[in-house]
């Protein structure tokens, strides 16, 4: 069986005829796609965010030449957060002119 079957597989793999390579050429081949070409006009823009929080804290020392009444008012005054937060954005346009190369080689 294992003979019939490799002998079945030789045949099908020689007796198949090479029937496209055969055909006529009915129309001529298409021309190639141009090159492509970055010149041109172009336009974009860009939109972004950011936000965030910090917390600010300080200990002054007493003996740092704000007196014991003044260091303490500093550092009840300290506690704040900050909440930093914006948005940024931006238009771009301009030009792109792709220059042929020219070999010099001949």
């Amino acid at each position: 069986m294992k003979k019939l079957a490799n002998v079945i597989a030789i045949a099908a793999l020689i007796g198949t005829p090479a029937l496209a390579a055969d055909m006529a050429v009915k129309a001529p081949p298409p021309t190639p796609a141009p090159v492509s070409s970055w010149t041109g006009w172009y336009v974009g823009a860009n939109v972004g965010g950011h936000w965030g929080t910090d917390k600010i804290t300080t200990t002054t020392d007493a003996g740092g030449g704000f007196g014991p009444d003044g260091a303490a008012a500093i550092d009840a005054a300290s506690p704040i957060s900050l909440r930093p937060e914006g948005v940024i954005g931006g238009v771009q346009a301009g030009y792109n002119w792709q220059v042929k190369y020219l070999s010099l080689r001949s």
